[in-house]
C-alpha cells in the first residue's frame, strides 16, 4: 500500500516497508506487511491493546529489524512515545535541546527551535523547569515539542493523545498538520476516537498483527493497494 499527500506522489517514497514482519520469541506480533509513505502525508494507525500499533511504528522508526522482508529509509526518522524520552532532572529545554542537536542541528539552531517548539506547546513558561515536576500531561507537551524541534522525514507518535485532555488532543492535530506540512511522513497511533476527525491521509487498523486500511478518513489522498 502507497500513502501520498493530495497532490499524489510528486516525489519517492521516504519510507519503504516491503513484507517487513515482526516475531517475537517466535510468535508473530506484525504480519508481513508492504508499505510506502510519501513526504507530506499523515496516517492514523488503530487498533486494540496488542495488535500491533507499537510494532509497526517501532519498525518504521528503525528501532526495531524486521523479522523477514525490508526496510528503507530516506532520511532520519524519529519515535516518540507520550510522555517518554526527558529525564526527570533536566529541564524541559535542555531535553528538547539535547534532542534536537541529536538530530543534527547546531547549538544556534537547537536553541532556536526549542524555544519555538515549547512556544507552541505552551511549555514557554515552564521551559526552565525540570520535567520531574510536571504532570503527566505536561511530559506528553514535551514529547510534541521534541517533534517539533527535531528534523526528520518520518515521525512516528505513538498514543500522542496519551494523559492529554481535549486542549491537549487538539494540540496533537495541530501538531500533525504541522509536521506533515514540513514535509514529514507521520505515524499517529492512537486508542483516542478524536482522531478519526482529523485530517488524515489514511487509516490503518491492526487485528491480531494484520495491517488493514480503512482508506482514508478526511481528505482527499491517493491510497493504492498491492
Amino acid at each position: 500500500m502507497t500513502v501520498a499527500g493530495p497532490a499524489g506522489p510528486a516525489r519517492e517514497p521516504v519510507l519503504r516497508l516491503r513484507a517487513a514482519s515482526r516475531r517475537y520469541d517466535g510468535a508473530l506480533a506484525l504480519s508481513p506487511v508492504s508499505l510506502s509513505l510519501h513526504p507530506g502525508t499523515a496516517t492514523l494507525v488503530t487498533g486494540h491493546n496488542g495488535s500491533g500499533k507499537s510494532t509497526l511504528l517501532r519498525l518504521a522508526a528503525g528501532l526495531l529489524r524486521p523479522s523477514a522482508g525490508t526496510r528503507e529509509v530516506d532520511g532520519r526518522a524519529l519515535y516518540l512515545l507520550s510522555g517518554q524520552g526527558a529525564r526527570a532532572v533536566e529541564s524541559a529545554r535542555a531535553a528538547v535541546v539535547t534532542s534536537a542537536r541529536l538530530s543534527g542541528l547546531t547549538a544556534d539552531e537547537a536553541a532556536r527551535v526549542t524555544a519555538s517548539a515549547l512556544e507552541e506547546v505552551g511549555l514557554a513558561p515552564l521551559a526552565d523547569r525540570a520535567v520531574g515536576t510536571f504532570s503527566s500531561g505536561q511530559r506528553a507537551r514535551v514529547s510534541l515539542a521534541v517533534a517539533l524541534a527535531c528534523p526528520a522525514a518520518v515521525v512516528c507518535l505513538d498514543e500522542p493523545t496519551a494523559h492529554l485532555d481535549s486542549d491537549g488532543a487538539a494540540l496533537v492535530a495541530s501538531t500533525v498538520e504541522t509536521l506533515a506540512g514540513r514535509g514529514a511522513a507521520v505515524l499517529v497511533a492512537t486508542h483516542d476516537p478524536a482522531a478519526h476527525t482529523w485530517p488524515m491521509d489514511a487509516h490503518l487498523h491492526l487485528e491480531g498483527g494484520v495491517v488493514r486500511s480503512l482508506g482514508r478518513p478526511t481528505r482527499p489522498a491517493e491510497v493504492f493497494f498491492a
